[in-house]
Formats: structure tokens, C-alpha cells, sequence
């Protein structure tokens, strides 16, 4: 149906590197998953990895991890990368990663600007499990008369 003033533009696009990726993510750690990378490094002129190097599962979900926080800088998928990761992989979760952030960027930023209302422990203590998700809309469980829908934990 045609509604007035709506150009029609709102479709995800999603990449081939996009697309590799997610495979290599799904098979997990094996030379099959490295090659898939490989194949984006090689296409922006970087080398390759090897199984000499990625010679770990903890190894490749970060190489993997890396080569999705570069292929996919400023399109807005870090954040649902990190939460994913939570399930998909068995060495790396979100929490840690934003905790390695805060404490990686807290100390160039502090004295630039004006003394900052947290510590660095306070504003890690906030990074847990149950701040990662949303809460899921209250009317969308109250319309759901198929399913009991569980609210988000937290919330």
C-alpha cells in the first residue's frame, strides 16, 4: 500500500563483507572462518591472517570482533555486535569489552574537560549484563495473546 510522503527508503542493505562475517562468526573458530576474513582483509590491501597466528578460539573471536569493529565503523552495528557476541562467542562479552573501553579512553579525557561526576569504578560498575538489552515496549506484551512475552531483565 502507497503512503503519502514516505519515499520508501527504510530497507536495510547489508553488505557482502557484512555477510562473510556473520558465516565466519556462525562456524566458529576453523580454518574455513579465517579464509572468510581473509577474503575482506585482502580486498582493503591488508594481509592475511594464518592459522599460525589465529592459532586460538580466544584469537580468532577477537580477530573476528576487530574485523567487524573496522569493516563496519559509523554504521551503527558495534553496539548489536557486542550483545551478540555474548552468545555467539565463549572468550568475549560485551561487558568486558565497554570496561576495556571506559578504561582505555577515562584517562585521555580526563583533565581536558571539566573534573568528571564519576570515577572510573563507578562508571564501570554500570556496564553489567542487564543494561546490554532494551526494554521490551510494555504493549507489546500487553497485546501478545499467543505467548507470555518476559520483560528484559532490569527493567
Amino acid at each position: 500500500m502507497a503512503i503519502a510522503d514516505d519515499a520508501e527508503n527504510d530497507w536495510p542493505v547489508i553488505r557482502y563483507a557484512d555477510v562473510l562475517l556473520m558465516l565466519a562468526e556462525a562456524q566458529g573458530y576453523n580454518a574455513s572462518s579465517i579464509n572468510l576474513i581473509n577474503q575482506i582483509r585482502i580486498r582493503s590491501g591488508l594481509t592475511a591472517l594464518t592459522t599460525s597466528t589465529i592459532n586460538s578460539v580466544a584469537l580468532f573471536e577477537k580477530a573476528l570482533s576487530d574485523e567487524r569493529r573496522l569493516e563496519f565503523a559509523f554504521e551503527n552495528q558495534r553496539w548489536f555486535d557486542l550483545v551478540r557476541f555474548n552468545t555467539t562467542f565463549t572468550t568475549l562479552t560485551a561487558e568486558q569489552v565497554m570496561k576495556d573501553h571506559f578504561t582505555i579512553m577515562y584517562p585521555k579525557h580526563y583533565g581536558k574537560y571539566p573534573a568528571p561526576a564519576l570515577t572510573l569504578e563507578q562508571l564501570k560498575s554500570f556496564v553489567t549484563a542487564e543494561h546490554l538489552l532494551l526494554p521490551i515496549p510494555q504493549r507489546e506484551i500487553d497485546i501478545n495473546t499467543k505467548i507470555v512475552i518476559p520483560q528484559n531483565p532490569g527493567y
